[in-house]
């Protein structure tokens, strides 16, 4: 569906920390996560996209970014990534994010309270962020 839209750009690849392959589990709904690593048996090979460098790369400031993150756990450690770095945080506009954790996903080791907290600093860096579910 994408593919058919104007001025879109379809990628298809998960987002992370690092450009390569990585590895995406389908062991269950609330047992599924992204790693480096092949973990276990049954784990499928996607290519990986850096987030901060392909917002470095490809976004211009006056570019509406939309972004919405569900990507299995990891979303604690892309989003640590770019808030350290402001100037790449400011090209995103909006954000939705399905944060893991404990008490409603039975997914550790972040609780709720490290979602609230990670939420306010993306709101502090000028995103504007909504809770996905």
């Amino acid at each position: 569906m994408y593919k058919q839209l104007k001025n879109v750009t379809f990628i298809q690849a998960a987002i992370s920390t690092f450009d390569g392959d990585c590895f995406f589990s389908q062991a269950s709904d609330r047992a599924s996560s992204m790693t480096k690593e092949r973990k276990r048996k049954g784990d499928v090979g996607i290519h990986c996209v850096d987030l901060l460098k392909f917002l470095q790369h490809h976004v211009k400031p006056q570019d509406l970014v939309v972004l919405k993150m569900d990507i299995e756990r990891a979303e604690f450690d892309i989003v640590s990534e770019l808030l350290a770095y402001p100037a790449a945080a400011r090209l995103i506009d909006e954000m939705m994010i399905e944060c893991h954790h404990k008490e409603t996903y039975e997914q550790g080791p972040h609780e709720y309270k490290e979602c609230v907290d990670m939420f306010r600093r993306l709101q502090a860096a000028g995103i504007w962020m909504h809770e996905w579910f």
